[in-house]
């Protein structure tokens, strides 16, 4: 992880990195840190609509003490909580039961895939690399308060953890449903403590969820075909949008910020594909070739996405890769446990050989990607060339007119 963000440790602040962090006022004066909770991630005043991200505005307030307006000690500090996110994920796979080979080698997956990008490179994506840390961690020590004498300590410190991650970013409120499917699922976390401690969770999520009135936040952008669409269209492009995220995941490219498209109709190849899909998995689950804790991998990856699917409220865009940073836990446990028994079975040192590939083709492509964050300029007309084909001349032309004011 240290390696491959290596290469874009020396790139400049890049767009909003110019307002959340150098013109930013409450990130210069630590006498500011109350005012954090009374005003936007940009440092405008508070609204509901806003962006509001007390805890990612307090973590550039730490690294403007340390390292100033430089922008590598900024990234450093990502690359240290993203290698931190990577550790908590080999230590839930563990405590999962999964082999130290297999736990070691998904989440050093995990910690290369360039599908991390905009949440480590670009500094303004931190709030995403928060929110996962404390998921992660919360996690984890929800796991270690059912067999650990300190358990109670344990579960307390899951729930805080929990409750700073939504005001890290509140893509986070679907963690406590996450948490009571895996105790249904599995069907062995039955003590007391473990449900009180989701009911809190459970609590603190819908608190956060209507205090900030999620239908109202704003949306609009000149760019978003997503934000204009009717509900039936939004409806419509949901194959789209699970297909492309697990494509995304699966091989990572080409890479750029926004993904715009909206289904006219039901009737789409996306739609075809996933229900392919779908009846696949089903199939396999049904002749016990997937066993329930594989299947749950999944189902975290379709929860795990609600926020982003646009039924709630439309989004900016589509499709965001940073929008997968919670979802792609479920996968990785997927295939934690996939490449567990698949070990049990198969233990030669060619198939021990063959795990280190994707971590060397994930890491080759997550390194060119950062070329592209070292300069602002080719990083825009990169992301504009995927995209050009739903935007007319006269958009590029006023974008890029900005761009150059900015």
């Amino acid at each position: 992880m240290l390696f491959r963000s290596g290469f874009a440790l020396n790139a400049p602040f890049i767009w909003d990195d110019e307002v959340m962090i150098v013109n930013n006022p409450l990130i210069k004066n630590s006498h500011h840190i109350t005012s954090i909770f009374s005003s936007n991630a940009f440092g405008g005043v508070f609204s509901k609509e806003g962006f509001f991200r007390p805890i990612q505005i307090a973590s550039y307030m730490i690294d403007y003490y340390l390292w100033g307006l430089n922008p590598s000690g900024f990234r450093f500090t990502n690359m240290v909580l993203h290698a931190t996110s990577s550790f908590f994920m080999f230590l839930i796979l563990s405590r999962l039961n999964i082999a130290f080979f297999s736990a070691f080698i998904i989440s050093s997956i995990f910690s290369v895939h360039p599908i991390h990008i905009e949440s480590v490179t670009y500094l303004s994506g931190r709030g995403d690399t928060l929110y996962l840390l404390m998921c992660l961690m919360s996690a984890y020590y929800l796991l270690r308060s059912t067999s650990d004498f300190s358990g109670r300590v344990f579960c307390f410190l899951s729930w805080v953890l929990f409750t700073l991650s939504l005001f890290a970013k509140e893509n986070s409120f679907p963690f406590p449903l996450l948490m009571v499917c895996f105790s249904v699922w599995f069907g062995f976390y039955t003590s007391k403590r473990w449900h009180i401690t989701l009911l809190f969770m459970i609590l603190s999520s819908v608190t956060y969820f209507f205090w900030r009135d999620p239908v109202a936040i704003s949306s609009s952008s000149v760019f978003s075909h997503i934000a204009c669409a009717s509900f039936l269209e939004r409806l419509y492009t949901l194959p789209y949008i699970f297909l492309m995220y697990c494509k995304l995941l699966f091989f990572p490219y080409p890479l750029h910020m926004e993904y715009h498209y909206v289904a006219q109709t039901i009737f789409t190849p996306f739609l075809g594909g996933g229900v392919f899909l779908v009846t696949l998995f089903v199939f396999l689950y049904r002749l016990k070739m997937i066993g329930r804790d594989l299947f749950f991998g999944f189902l975290w990856f379709f929860i795990g996405l609600g926020p982003v699917i646009h039924i709630i409220r439309p989004l900016a865009a589509t499709l965001r890769e940073h929008w997968l940073t919670l979802p792609s836990v479920g996968l990785f446990l997927f295939f934690g446990g996939l490449l567990h028994r698949f070990l049990e079975k198969h233990n030669s040192r060619y198939v021990f050989f063959l795990c280190f590939l994707p971590i060397i083709f994930f890491s080759g492509m997550t390194i060119v990607r950062n070329f592209d964050w070292k300069d602002p300029e080719r990083l825009y007309f990169n992301d504009v060339d995927r995209k050009s084909t739903r935007l007319n001349s006269s958009h590029l032309v006023i974008s890029y007119a900005v761009f150059c004011l900015k």
